[in-house]
């Protein structure tokens, strides 16, 4: 039997499991299995809590739904604190190891505040071939590799179609990278990336809003209900990500 915690955050939904005993096994094929959303549990990526190997608290391991396993997910850690909160009696204040570097959370009521590594690897205005068009992205590594594309309507993207043939351009092979399209509106941006569509609403900071397409999903441990903005400023390495996360 397999104890499982299903968890949402920012429209981005994950299988979490306590493996601090270090008797849970998962093969590729079996994350895919379980992330399959017809005859598995179904979510975006799964979550592992371990013991540390290092100089923190927890070890966090995130897999893709593909069963590959990735440096981190923003949406994921945030999950992951609150998680770690929960079942391992974590204190207001954790760190966790991921192969992008450590991580730290503070945890008060509701809100969930990530301290992140710094982004690195910042390439702007890059001429990228694709299907025999020309197109002028930029990149970025914030743990995980972005490319993150100007466009003038975010609605007229195919986001599947366009974000694949990005997604596993040679440029960023063999791993590929997140593909994020951004339109935009005055003082405000509308972003959506290759998984979800990310539209105006109201929960956001004025400067940024947006909504994610996934459906919300019930857990074990009730409804998370998530509103969440990541703030980050490329420049200055910013990267303070806060949530409110409702159980």
């Amino acid at each position: 039997m397999l104890l499982f915690t299903k968890m949402n955050g920012a429209g981005n939904d994950f299988v979490l499991i306590d493996n601090r005993l270090g008797n849970i096994n998962l093969n590729r094929n079996l994350i895919a299995r379980l992330c399959d959303r017809h005859r598995g549990i179904g979510a975006d990526g799964i979550l592992l809590l371990e013991k540390a190997q290092n100089r923190a608290d927890f070890r966090m391991r995130y897999f893709n739904a593909d069963g590959g396993e990735a440096e981190m997910c923003g949406n994921g850690a945030r999950c992951f604190a609150r998680f770690a909160n929960k079942v391992a009696g974590a204190k207001s204040k954790i760190s966790f190891e991921t192969p992008a570097g450590v991580i730290s959370a503070d945890l008060e009521g509701d809100l969930v505040t990530l301290q992140m590594t710094e982004p690195t690897d910042l390439r702007l205005n890059v001429p990228l071939r694709v299907a025999d068009e020309n197109k002028n992205i930029h990149f970025i590594n914030s743990g995980v590799p972005h490319v993150v594309i100007p466009v003038g309507q975010v609605d007229d993207v195919k986001v599947r179609r366009e974000g694949a043939a990005i997604r596993r351009h040679e440029m960023f092979s063999p791993n590929g990278a997140n593909i994020n399209f951004i339109e935009k509106r005055g003082a405000r941006f509308a972003r959506t990336n290759v998984e979800s569509k990310m539209k105006l609403s109201r929960a956001a900071p004025a400067w940024l809003r947006a909504r994610s397409s996934s459906p919300q999903r019930k857990t074990s441990m009730g409804r998370l209900e998530s509103l969440c903005v990541a703030a980050t400023n490329f420049r200055s390495g910013l990267r303070k990500q806060e949530c409110n996360l409702r159980t």
